[in-house]
């Protein structure tokens, strides 16, 4: 399913009484994300600085938790690229 396209959204309740075993959301993170950046560079552009808008924006430290960069540097302290 894709959100604007063809075939309507429908709810995993919907769709697995329709017999579907196997449901995609392909876009929809892709989709969120892409508003989420064209709105933070829009309040760059008119403020010139991103200052104010930190609710709207994760954390750095809550970035690096999801990317994993603590582990990233045992990792390379583990085989000496660190």
């Amino acid at each position: 399913m894709i959100e604007g396209g063809r075939t309507p959204v429908l709810s995993y309740e919907q769709l697995t009484a329709l017999g579907f075993h196997l449901i995609l959301h392909p876009l929809c993170g892709l989709f969120a994300a892409a508003a989420a950046v064209e709105r933070v560079y829009a309040k760059l552009r008119a403020d010139g600085t991103t200052l104010g808008d930190d609710q709207r924006r994760m954390a750095f430290d809550e970035f690096n938790a999801l990317i994993g960069v603590e582990e990233k540097y045992r990792l390379a302290e583990r085989f000496g690229a660190g």
